[in-house]
């Protein structure tokens, strides 16, 4: 009883309903947090990630190096906005209130390139981004006040970092460890890749156009659900 487990797996938020509902089954107590990141910066840094050489084999095939070697962002942004708009999830998804969660899941994040499903990261750059289609089938399994959500801007200084991390420490039910505060301090980011080029104004309005609607129906999904 005094012990307390957990583990993080981004690609959880990414499976939706088969994955919220599985895990709903398995921990239906489970105290879920989820840290949210603005989706441009989110998506540039995940192409980053992709197309770094740097590693081991192993390394580079985890990362999908293989499936963006050669690319550019502007191509792979462009195409996975023609796949989302293909699939119907587009910035004119009509009630964005409630994100139109069936195309987003179906036609776009289980669809299956060449018949397989993509067993590496290097794909759903831009749709990774669509916070408010991912959330929607953990509120259905799970009650709201078992989900937390936090952005990364609140991890972003060492006062934010410790006001967070104390919010955390209640949610899952455990006394702050000034200790493990101190530590996180220490640390600071893991995994950071400085961008070699900033990224082009020009794609970045233009991303920053589609997702003006969905960011939109985040904030009103996480007040609705006292976030």
């Amino acid at each position: 009883p005094s012990l307390m487990t957990g583990e993080a797996t981004p690609s959880y938020l990414l499976g939706g309903e088969m994955v919220a509902a599985r895990m709903a089954a398995l921990a239906p107590e489970a105290r879920l947090i989820v840290t949210l990141r603005e989706p441009i910066e989110r998506a540039y840094s995940h192409f980053r990630m992709c197309v770094d050489t740097r590693g081991s084999a192993q390394q580079l095939a985890n990362r999908g190096h293989e499936h963006v070697k050669g690319r550019d962002f502007a191509s792979i942004v462009a195409e996975d906005l023609d796949a989302l708009r293909k699939a119907g999830v587009t910035d004119s998804a009509g009630d964005l209130e409630n994100e139109c969660t069936q195309p987003f899941e179906v036609s776009y994040s289980h669809r299956h390139p060449g018949g397989e499903q993509p067993s590496h990261g290097a794909h759903s750059f831009v749709g990774r981004g669509l916070y408010a289609a991912q959330l929607r089938p953990w509120l259905r399994h799970f009650p709201a006040e078992q989900i937390m959500v936090v952005t990364l801007d609140q991890l972003s200084t060492p006062d934010r970092l410790e006001t967070t991390m104390r919010r955390v420490y209640a949610f899952v039910g455990l006394p702050p460890s000034q200790q493990a505060l101190s530590d996180c301090l220490a640390s600071g980011p893991s995994n950071a890749r400085p961008a070699e080029e900033p990224l082009d104004e020009h794609i970045r309005e233009k991303m920053r156009e589609f997702y003006a609607p969905h960011n939109q129906a985040l904030q009103v999904m996480l007040t609705q659900y006292g976030h």
